[in-house]
């Protein structure tokens, strides 16, 4: 017999906004793509999988727009992400911070 180990994520548990000024949310679990995410009074779809701990894009970000996690600057698009997008590595990068980007 199987038992259930972790009930699958719902749109309401699946990632949490860390501040109301982040444009990403963090995956509480594993991911599927087309999985409700609703945070932050938005509702967005996941567009592939995303890992645990990873960031769900939550809004539009244009390409050198800065990514906001805590409230704070983590870095910057260098594409452009759309919601439900998995922010990482491929799509975030990091230049000095100019406070008029800001």
């Amino acid at each position: 017999m199987l038992y259930e180990i972790e009930k699958p994520p719902t749109a309401t548990n699946a990632a949490i906004l860390l501040d109301v000024l982040d444009s990403v949310a963090i995956a509480r679990v594993s991911l599927p793509a087309e999985q409700a995410v609703h945070t932050g009074g938005v509702t967005v779809l996941t567009r592939s999988p995303i890992p645990a701990g990873h960031k769900v894009a939550v809004r539009q970000i244009a390409a050198g727009e800065p990514v906001y996690r805590y409230g704070n600057v983590i870095g910057f698009a260098t594409q452009n992400i759309a919601p439900g997008d998995h922010v990482h590595v491929h799509n975030l990068g990091f230049r000095e911070l100019d406070s008029a980007e800001i």
